[in-house]
């Protein structure tokens, strides 16, 4: 135990040394100059890369500031997205005429995204991740080569290194800002164009193929025309983020007779295990209906059908968020920060002791309430949540 600790110390104290090094290198070669004071004039921006290869909710969040920024740069103007495989697909349906490279898992993947970042030249570059600062996507920034380089100068981690990358980034004001209004922040750096702005998200397509696929399933399950959905997740694969497959279970029970509603069953990718347990668990309900796969299309139109969508803090919540009314279990996480804020219409509810198994199912009810899906004379509970309704929109 006290050899593995010493090598901890080591691997930290190796980590601290190399950033501090690194930075020093990049001071003596400029790269540690304050940004210029006042906004960048946008129109002298023809080629931006964007990075932002990371989870399903960070992307979703960021969406209003590509919107914003794209406003703010010439008509001509070239956006390159560098994301996750995750992320992809968001990428496609919101920004179609943005170049799209995708940053998977592997070894390969990784020396793809090597080869382009060093094969390509850009006028600016933002990185899009917040707190704490990435060492991955900041090289990626610096690898660009761009001019131009903006990102979050202060995030109480590894600040030296990121103040000589991003000589053009910001500091927020605040370290709890919510993370859609630090993306917002940095796209502040480019002066806005004459022409009114996108404000918000846009719409999220329609997906045909998937509404049938959709249409089959529930028609092969027996749901007739017109019955009210309930869209739930009980299988998001982070314990800590997860309300309890028992909760889901004993809401379902008290939403009372079956007929004049469904339940369809949404699940993540890598959520095969949460699944067949919350399948165990749910054996005795006849009122589910399982989602075939983890498709994104088939998800969207899923909680577009629905009525409400129940789902704990995940990137699924920020996707369902943007087509339907969404209810939010929040575990330790803060709300203030990560709460989505789609236009469907957001309700947050979050224990006073940080867990996502301290809100009830009588909380819940109460938040289906106003939509029609809580049981006909369900009496009040004591609060021991704290209910939110996240602003939406930019």
């Amino acid at each position: 135990m006290l050899a593995r600790n010493l090598l901890k110390r080591l691997e930290r104290g190796g980590k601290r040394l190399f950033v501090r090094l690194f930075a020093g290198l990049l001071r003596l070669a400029g790269g540690a100059s304050e940004p210029d004071p006042g906004p960048l004039p946008g129109d002298r921006f023809r080629s931006v890369l964007l990075l932002r290869p990371d989870r399903l909710g960070d992307f979703v969040l960021t969406v209003p500031a590509v919107r914003r920024l794209r406003a703010r740069l010439a008509p001509g103007a070239r956006l390159t997205l560098l994301v996750s495989t995750k992320n992809a697909p968001l990428a496609r349906w919101f920004f179609p005429e943005a170049r799209l490279w995708v940053h998977g898992r592997g070894v390969a993947s990784l020396l793809r995204t090597f080869a382009r970042l060093s094969t390509h030249r850009f006028d600016a570059a933002i990185d899009f991740h917040s707190y704490p600062f990435s060492v991955t996507t900041g090289l990626w920034t610096l690898l660009s080569r761009a001019p131009v380089r903006v990102g979050h100068r202060a995030t109480r981690r590894n600040d030296e290194l990121a103040r000589a990358i991003f000589n053009q980034g910001v500091c927020a004001p605040d370290d709890a800002l919510h993370e859609m209004e630090k993306a917002l922040l940095l796209v502040e750096r480019f002066r806005a164009a004459a022409a009114p702005e996108p404000v918000g998200f846009a719409p999220v397509p329609e997906f045909p193929a998937a509404r049938a696929r959709l249409d089959r399933l529930l028609e092969a399950d027996g749901v007739a025309p017109g019955t009210r959905l309930l869209g739930i997740h009980p299988t998001l694969a982070k314990a800590d983020n997860r309300w309890s497959p028992e909760r889901y279970v004993e809401l379902l029970r008290r939403l009372g007779p079956a007929p004049s509603w469904r339940a369809l069953v949404i699940r993540g990718s890598g959520e095969e295990g949460e699944s067949r347990r919350f399948r165990e668990l749910s054996r005795g309900l006849t009122c589910l209906s399982f989602l075939p796969s983890c498709d994104l299309e088939l998800i969207v139109e899923a909680a577009r059908r629905s009525t409400a969508v129940v789902c704990g803090d995940s990137g699924i919540a920020h996707l369902c968020s943007l087509v339907t009314p969404t209810v939010v279990i929040f575990g330790p996480a803060d709300p203030g920060r990560w709460a989505p804020l789609g236009p469907g219409g957001v309700t947050v509810l979050r224990a006073a002791d940080g867990r996502c198994d301290g809100v009830t199912p009588e909380q819940v009810l109460r938040a289906l309430a106003p939509l029609g899906l809580a049981v006909p004379g369900e009496p009040a509970s004591p609060r021991a949540a704290v209910e939110v309704t996240p602003r939406a929109g930019a």
